[in-house]
C-alpha cells in the first residue's frame, strides 16, 4: 500500500503556470474580467498534434503571440489557480 497522492492518469500532463512578479495590474485585468482565463500557447509539432509551449495568465505575455502565427487557446481558469494567483 502506497500512502500519499495517487498517480496522475497517464494521459494528465501537467504544465507550470507563468506569473510574472511586478505585473500586477496586467494580471488584475484577467481575473476582474467576465471570464479569468489561463492562456496555452502551443506549438504546432507538424503531426496534427499541438505541444503546450506556455500557460499564463498574463494578457500582455499572451497577447505577443497572438500578433504571430502561434496558436494561443483559453479555458476557464479554475477556482484554485484563481485564488493563488489573487
Amino acid at each position: 500500500m502506497t500512502v500519499g497522492s495517487p498517480s496522475p492518469p497517464e494521459s494528465l500532463r501537467i504544465f507550470p503556470i507563468s506569473v510574472v512578479v511586478g505585473f500586477r495590474a496586467n494580471r488584475d485585468r484577467n481575473l476582474m474580467a467576465e471570464h479569468p482565463s489561463v492562456f496555452a500557447v502551443v506549438r504546432d509539432e507538424g503531426d496534427t498534434s499541438l505541444e503546450p509551449y506556455l500557460t499564463t495568465v498574463s494578457y500582455d505575455e499572451v497577447s505577443s503571440y497572438t500578433e504571430t502565427d502561434t496558436s494561443v487557446f483559453s479555458v476557464p481558469m479554475p477556482a484554485e489557480i484563481y485564488r493563488w494567483v489573487e
